[in-house]
């Protein structure tokens, strides 16, 4: 690797020569990581509506999901890879949800936001839709009881919590949206070509 980079390396202005080190790449690709991180959380706080798409691969003993999401921003179409995380637990909904919960929280992203949701036809995933939306229309029951209070006594408690203002406000943004508010399940067209 070094035979092929040294070239490179060389013609570098002092000022920009770098030594390259395991301990220089392993920070580079950390910092690379937190920038892409922070730029795929802001591109998502933009947005309203996101589609999501779950995919699990196991070989070798070994199982990773992986999760992408799409969404439009500044009029174009996007889509970013939020994580492929090892599944270490039985492939419950329950679980992928707990897995898929955790890479939401990294960035971010409340299951509120979640407009379709494409998988395989696999049981699990199906489970896994189901308890998404269960989770938002927990949320959005939430919402209505909040709203039945009086208006003197929402602003105090919308106020106590910045997070929970910005998830009410998210969720009735969405179910004008949506009526029903349900998550629309799609299966991968891939998958249905395969079977």
């Amino acid at each position: 690797m070094l035979i092929l980079l040294e070239p490179i390396l060389e013609r570098l202005p002092p000022s920009e020569k770098i030594t390259i080190t395991s301990e220089n790449v392993k920070l580079s690709v950390f910092e690379e990581a937190e920038r892409i991180t922070s730029e795929i959380k802001k591109e998502v706080q933009e947005t309203k509506l996101v589609s999501v798409k779950v995919d699990i691969a196991s070989r070798h003993g070994r199982s990773f999901l992986g999760l992408n999401l799409q969404f439009i921003s500044r009029e174009k179409l996007s889509i970013r890879t939020l994580g492929v995380e090892e599944i270490t637990e039985k492939h419950s909904g329950e679980n992928l949800k707990n897995l898929m919960f955790k890479i939401f929280d990294s960035f971010e992203l409340s299951v509120q936001s979640i407009y379709s949701f494409t998988s395989d036809n696999a049981t699990n995933m199906i489970k896994l839709c189901t308890l998404l939306d269960k989770e938002i229309n927990s949320q959005i029951e939430l919402l209505y009881d909040l709203e039945t209070i009086g208006d003197d006594e929402l602003i105090e408690r919308n106020t106590e919590n910045e997070e929970d203002n910005r998830i009410l406000n998210s969720l009735q943004e969405c179910t004008m949206l949506l009526p029903g508010s349900s998550i629309i399940n799609i299966q991968c067209a891939a998958h249905t070509v395969g079977n």
